[in-house]
């Protein structure tokens, strides 16, 4: 299965599985406004996975900022990374404003 995701939502860690919710970036209703996120589905990982995600993220990470496709934040990496080229609410899990649940 593929499941495409601008950025994460909430992240809830319950009887040793993390579910972390994914959100898809939709046009705002009006010019000007940032993208609304949209839930789009979950993502459910034992601990020892979590643990085995983040340190290959943490790689492919590392690996973008020697090759210039990002660049880190001056405190060693903490933050968002910047991306030349995207819009700044599409590179970050901060940007957008989050769809109201009905």
């Amino acid at each position: 299965m593929i499941q495409f995701a601008d950025s994460v939502g909430n992240v809830q860690v319950y009887n040793q599985l993390v579910r972390i919710e994914l959100l898809t970036a939709n046009a705002p209703q009006q010019a000007g406004q940032p993208p609304v996120l949209e839930p789009a589905g979950h993502l459910i990982l034992s601990i020892d996975g979590l643990i085995k995600t983040f340190a290959a993220l943490e790689n492919t990470m590392r690996q973008l900022a020697e090759a210039g496709v990002i660049k880190r934040s001056s405190d060693g990496g903490a933050g968002t990374p910047e991306m030349p080229g995207l819009p700044q609410a599409m590179g970050s899990s901060a940007g957008g404003k989050r769809k109201k649940p009905q």
